[in-house]
C-alpha cells in the first residue's frame, strides 16, 4: 500500500535514511518552487514510514544539482551543492530522535564540506557513515 511522505510536487530527487538505533525514517526531497528558487525538504517519520511529517524546507535561488543524506551519531545529516559562484557542497543536520534542526558546534546552521575551482561544476554529491 503506496504511502503518501509529502504533498509537493515538481520532486526531482528522493533521498531515504533510517537510523538504526531509534528505527525512525527521513527522507530528504529536492522539488522546484515557485520562479528560480529551488527546495529541499526533510521529511520524519517514527512508525516505519506509515506516516510522515515534514521538519523543515529550505530554498536558494541557485541550482541544487545534487542532495544527500545519512545518518551519524544521533544526527541526520542532508548534504546539497551550492550551485553557481560557491561551486560548494554544505550540510545541514537534524536530530534523530525527533527531526528538528540542530546547529553545528561552531553555531552555524550549516557546515561547509569544501568545493571545486570554477569553471568545473560539482555535479554529483554523496554522504556516508561507518554504521553497519
Amino acid at each position: 500500500m503506496p504511502v503518501e511522505v509529502s504533498t509537493r510536487d515538481s520532486v526531482l530527487k528522493v533521498k531515504l535514511a533510517a537510523d538504526n538505533a531509534t528505527g525512525n525514517l527521513f527522507c530528504a526531497l529536492y522539488f522546484l518552487g515557485d520562479g528560480n528558487t529551488n527546495h529541499w525538504s526533510i521529511n520524519f517519520s517514527t512508525n516505519g514510514g506509515q506516516s510522515w511529517s515534514e521538519k523543515a524546507t529550505w530554498f536558494a535561488a541557485y541550482i541544487i544539482p545534487d542532495i544527500a543524506l545519512t545518518i551519524v551519531s544521533g544526527h541526520a545529516y542532508v548534504g546539497y551543492i551550492r550551485a553557481g559562484a560557491t561551486n560548494q557542497a554544505a550540510t545541514r543536520r537534524y536530530r534523530v530522535t525527533d527531526g528538528t534542526s540542530e546547529n553545528f558546534p561552531s553555531g552555524s546552521a550549516f557546515f561547509t564540506l569544501g568545493g571545486i575551482a570554477l569553471p568545473d561544476t560539482l555535479r554529483e554529491l554523496a554522504l556516508g557513515s561507518n554504521v553497519a
